[in-house]
């Protein structure tokens, strides 16, 4: 596999993917630590210095008891040594604003003081050292925070106590651990890549394994099936998709299979017998008589053959022709009516009478359904055909259509007076080559009218149903879906152009 194609597989995306929300989590985690770490350590490094400064400030109040001028620099200079932390800049001065005691940083300088009224309202002034302070003391950069506090002992006097400190040392010591963290953090983000790269594998291994025996499956490994993993996952539920869909394919082949050995096992037997008719007349003298019986023959297998590709054709176009064929408005009395003229002559043949029965509240409801017309034409001529071929002679055939008690679809019944269907062949008369007659007979259309009945219902969302009436003979009905746009009771167009009654 080339780089271009791992950069398109589905487990680079899928490691990808997990990667960079996984960054993105550290990249939040770190961010977060870096701000609200600085800010605590701003925060702490302010009350700390105050806290320096009010130890300093009881030191004060303590030693205080009335030493002379002469004597309190050194002991005050002794006690804030001790007090202070290294690097601290600490300045004492007198409400005249006498400097007492300085540490030795602070090289002669005096540190500034912040507004007057918060020394005298006695409250600690946190304020920063500007840079000219600094330069004056030698100090290239640094960040000092300084705080001024005022003390009054308990002999009554007063002092003004100050003490800065760099703020950026400790900063600095929390940047050097935030780059452990990035760095840390980077770490773990090639680890997570790493891991994520195999467990994305592991996880779409079995997908691998099923492409692999799926591109192995060909039209005689159909029933073959793909292994199910032990896991009950979204995996798994795949595999039984596909299992299913394979376990269609493999009917719907051998269906294929069946019909193709069933077609050519059809047109084998008038070409058969076309072939023999001809071989016999090569080797025979021919006369009027014999030419007109083999013109018959042929007439009559031609014939056969016409009905059994003509069958065919609808069939194939029920199955798999245009859906967009089924969605238009169609009159089903006009449909019946032209099935019933297509199938006059044949009935007459047979001197069999077809009977339309459509009732007044039919005749003027206009029953309209969506589908094809000449679709649900070949239906229903394929239902009168087999009952006029299997009406006995000077017998009737009924057609009646009929809204049903719901008023939602509507009914096609084809009833005849013949023999009826046996019991052993009711479940299997709709099936496609299914024959009553023996054998040796056949109807011209080899078994299928019913089959393209069945087909053409089922395709335009109906249902077809056969019974076997008490009186004799059997009746075939077919119900229909009503189209949404048909009102029960409203005329439809050319009702009055239409002739009802015997046929």
């Amino acid at each position: 596999m080339s780089l271009a194609d791992r950069l398109r597989s589905l487990r680079f995306r899928l490691a990808a993917t997990n990667v960079a929300i996984f960054g993105l989590l550290l990249a939040v985690v770190w961010g977060t630590i870096v701000i609200a770490g600085t800010a605590i350590i701003r925060e702490r490094f302010d009350a700390n210095l105050l806290d320096r400064a009010h130890v300093i400030a009881r030191a004060l109040e303590a030693h205080d008891g009335g030493l002379g001028a002469d004597e309190l620099p050194e002991q005050v200079g002794h006690l804030l040594h001790s007090l202070r932390t290294a690097g601290d800049l600490v300045q004492l001065m007198t409400d005249g604003g006498a400097v007492i005691w300085r540490s030795a940083e602070l090289k002669n300088c005096t540190l500034p003081l912040p507004v007057p009224s918060s020394v005298r309202n006695k409250q600690p002034a946190i304020t920063e050292l500007d840079e000219d302070v600094l330069l004056e003391l030698g100090i290239d950069e640094g960040d000092y925070e300084l705080v001024t506090m005022r003390v009054t002992s308990a002999a009554g006097s007063g002092y003004t106590v100050q003490i800065a400190a760099d703020r950026n040392k400790a900063v600095r010591a929390w940047r050097k651990l935030t780059w452990l963290l990035l760095a840390f953090a980077c770490v773990t983000l090639v680890l997570a890549s790493i891991t994520a790269w195999h467990i994305s594998k592991r996880f779409l291994a079995p997908l691998r394994s099923i492409a692999e025996q799926a591109g192995h499956l060909n039209a005689r490994q159909l029933s073959q099936r793909v292994a199910i993993p032990s896991a009950t996952d979204e995996i798994a539920d795949l595999v039984n998709i596909i299992n299913q869909m394979l376990e269609r394919l493999e009917r719907e082949f051998l269906a294929q299979k069946q019909f193709i050995r069933n077609v050519s096992h059809e047109l084998k037997t008038p070409l058969t017998v076309l072939l023999g008719e001809t071989r016999k007349r090569l080797k025979e003298p021919e006369d009027g008589a014999s030419l007109l019986d083999y013109a018959e023959v042929v007439d009559d297998e031609a014939r056969r053959m016409f009905g059994i590709v003509k069958g065919f054709l609808i069939l194939a176009d029920a199955r798999y022709g245009d859906d967009e064929r089924i969605t238009m408005p169609v009159d089903v009395e006009d449909v019946v009516m032209m099935a019933v003229g297509s199938i006059q002559a044949e009935a007459s043949q047979r001197d069999v009478r077809i009977v339309p029965r459509l009732s007044d509240d039919a005749i003027s409801s206009g029953l309209n359904v969506a589908g094809d017309f000449d679709l649900l034409q070949s239906m229903v001529q394929n239902l009168l055909q087999n009952a006029v071929r299997h009406s006995p002679e000077r017998e009737s055939v009924s057609v009646q259509v009929a809204p049903t008690e719901d008023k939602r679809h509507v009914e096609i019944s084809v009833r005849d007076y013949g023999p009826g269907i046996p019991a052993e062949h009711a479940e299997m008369i709709f099936e496609l080559f299914h024959k009553v007659k023996p054998a040796g007979e056949h109807s011209g259309n080899g078994g299928i009218g019913l089959a393209i009945a069945k087909t053409v219902a089922l395709r335009h969302g109906g249902s077809i149903s056969m019974r076997n009436l008490v009186e004799g003979g059997c009746e075939f009905s077919v119900r229909l879906p009503l189209n949404d746009g048909t009102e029960m009771g409203r005329p439809s167009v050319g009702e009055g152009d239409r002739s009802h009654g015997h046929a």
